[in-house]
């Protein structure tokens, strides 16, 4: 689905609002007023907040620092907030943030999804773990239903285009940091299960510690259904390690290998005929090396490894026989180090990047196997995050040479965050981002595409301004105005068919966000997006979506009411092949009481119903949204 706009052109006002953020001094600390708290503020002054200096972002800089020091529009979500929805997937994690669109997320247990941010075609998503580059290596599909979301300790998701620091990342980053290794010799970690409705099922175990010197994390996990819709079946297996080892003068080794494997109907097309079925595999691994230079300066090296291999078949319903078979398999390779110097008032880091990736389609049917594909990159990055008082400036730039387009790529970008008081913040950014081709869309095999070896990058401005602000004592409030003009378009030649670079779009929007202060452990969590898409040649269309999040949390009980709205005025430029389904809301109720059980562990039972209303919303009527259906679970942290 393309999501593209235009309209507002406020790009001039953004670019004089970052001057006056320059040149604006710094403003005077306010004295200290005694005043009464309140429970509310009480309460308040303890919660996460937008503006929390505790609070890091790895994404922005590759490199750890306070998100009050953040110009991107950045939503990081962690393990708690995980467990707390109890979600299954990354796609039902990432269906919560503001700004985003997850198709496919409400399908089925376990189903496949596109992740849009901000209007975004879903293979402008960067999504990354640990580092590694995630997604089909053969086409660039940033599919999520192979990582467990139990190994994750947070996800930080970038709205934007973020090819300063990444490359090749032209709607955004999902930067997903799995779990620590264990500190004491005795292992700490979670056992949990749960069944629902259509033999759905989820079970997983974890565990964390100390081996001698050296700290570990296991993970074990299996997720099965019988399809709560369509027979959509799901059979998936996952497994995950990661090794921490310390060594002298504070360097340290830290290494992780994944595994996982779901096998799955995602359509069923009884018209047709015809059953779709598919099987993924992906093995990973990553090594990160640090080492202190001086009490400064950091050397980090890291190397990265993807093996994935997509089968994708389809088969006659009444007789069981097999009509199209085809299997994609792809490696991925990279290395990547940088210096990070740390000072008083200045945080620089500076990097190399290098990848090699190869893929190879056969047609298990006729049989044929087309030529090995493959494509290298190297790049070179620096950004700066220069602090003066209440100010601090974000500048960035990065040197991308691909071997699949003729043109090198030089990504810009230039952040500002002010401080005006304890409680509120500027922001204010403006980058330029790029999505490149990847080899079969420019040097492909005829049997199995229509290639163009003259096609070239997509290429993006990105202007985007925002507020946060906890000065009220109820409630803190961000809102955040963004527009993204992207330039040499990928579309299909209506002759050829061919991929070609056509036209421009402009997408322009605002994105609001409220969260309530905790009051009697109730809260309250709303955020809205409304996007305007204009394409060069065709008419406008605009999207709103929103989400609202109410809860209560105490020592024993939790409850979790979650509702999820969007709706699309017009027609998309490839965003369905059927009739969507919008204007409603999906309700989701998760239900939890914990308690101490056997040997004091930490157990909760918990009791979750989905689409509560047994509403429809969806974007293809293929693929429509699960029903109503209710599950139940058990989790015990030893």
């Amino acid at each position: 689905m393309k999501l593209y706009c235009s309209g507002m052109k406020w790009k001039n006002s953004l670019l004089l609002a970052g001057a006056a953020f320059v040149l604006l001094p710094p403003l005077a600390p306010a004295p200290a007023l005694a005043e009464e708290r309140s429970p509310v503020r009480a309460e308040l002054e303890q919660m996460s907040l937008f503006l929390e200096s505790e609070q890091m972002v790895e994404a922005a800089t590759r490199t750890p620092k306070p998100l009050s020091q953040v110009a991107e529009n950045v939503t990081i979500i962690t393990a708690d907030e995980i467990e707390a929805m109890n979600a299954h997937t990354l796609a039902e994690v990432l269906n919560r943030v503001t700004g985003l669109i997850v198709d496919g997320n409400y399908t089925d247990f376990g189903s496949k999804s596109s992740t849009y941010i901000q209007g975004s075609d879903y293979d402008h998503v960067l999504v990354l773990l640990d580092g590694l580059r995630w997604g089909y290596v053969s086409f660039d599909y940033p599919e999520t239903n192979t990582i467990p979301v139990q190994i994750i300790q947070r996800v930080e998701v970038i709205k934007g285009p973020a090819s300063s620091t990444w490359g090749s990342a032209l709607g955004g980053v999902v930067n997903i940091i799995t779990r620590e290794t264990g500190t004491t010799a005795r292992p700490k970690g979670t056992v949990s299960g749960t069944y629902g409705e259509h033999a759905t099922s989820d079970l997983r175990v974890d565990g964390a510690g100390l081996a001698g010197p050296v700290g570990y994390y296991l993970y074990a996990g299996r997720q099965e259904s019988d399809g709560i819709r369509n027979a959509r079946y799901l059979d998936s297996q996952n497994f995950f390690g990661k090794l921490r080892l310390p060594l002298p003068r504070d360097m340290e080794l830290t290494g992780s290998v994944g595994y996982s494997e779901p096998e799955y109907k995602y359509l069923s097309l009884t018209e047709w005929d015809l059953d779709f079925t598919a099987n993924d595999r992906a093995l990973y691994a990553n090594l990160d090396f640090t080492a202190p230079l001086t009490q400064s300066l950091t050397l980090n090296l890291a190397a990265h490894y993807l093996e994935d291999t997509f089968n994708d078949s389809s088969q006659w319903i009444s007789t069981g026989e097999t009509y199209y078979k085809k299997k994609l398999e792809g490696q991925a390779a990279s290395a990547v180090g940088r210096l990070v110097w740390s000072g008083k008032a200045q945080t620089l880091v500076l990097g190399a990047e290098t990848e090699y990736r190869e893929n190879t389609d056969s047609d298990l049917i006729a049989p044929y196997t087309a030529p090995d594909l493959d494509e290298d990159l190297w790049a070179l990055f620096v950004n700066d995050t220069i602090r003066w008082q209440r100010l601090t400036v974000t500048p960035g730039l990065r040197y991308d040479r691909l071997s699949v387009v003729d043109d090198d790529l030089l990504s810009p970008s230039l952040g500002l965050t002010y401080q005006v008081s304890e409680k509120t913040l500027l922001r204010g950014s403006v980058s330029r981002g790029f999505r490149k081709p990847y080899p079969s869309m420019t040097d492909g095999d005829p049997y199995f595409y229509i290639v163009n070896p003259n096609l070239e990058s997509e290429t993006i401005w990105s202007y985007q301004a925002g507020v946060e602000t906890t000065r009220f004592s109820f409630a803190r409030l961000k809102a955040t105005l963004f527009e993204h003009q992207a330039t040499d378009v990928w579309a299909h030649d209506p002759d050829t068919w061919a991929w070609v670079n056509d036209g421009d779009y402009e997408r322009q929007g605002l994105e609001l966000e409220a969260m309530s202060a905790t009051f009697h452990n109730f809260s309250v969590n709303a955020g809205g997006m409304y996007l305007l898409m204009k394409p060069e040649d065709e008419e406008d269309s605009t999207v709103y979506n929103a989400n609202l999040l109410l809860q209560y949390d105490d020592s024993v009980w939790r409850f979790q009411v979650f509702g999820h709205y969007w709706w699309l005025d017009g027609k998309i430029k490839g965003a369905t092949f059927g009739e969507e389904k919008d204007g409603t809301v999906l309700w989701d109720a998760v239900a939890g009481w914990r308690f101490k059980a056997w040997g004091g562990v930490q157990s909760e039972v918990f009791v979750a119903l989905h689409n509560i209303t047994d509403e429809d919303q969806y974007f293809d009527n293929y693929f429509p949204n699960a029903p109503r259906w209710v599950e139940a679970g058990l989790r015990c942290k030893f």
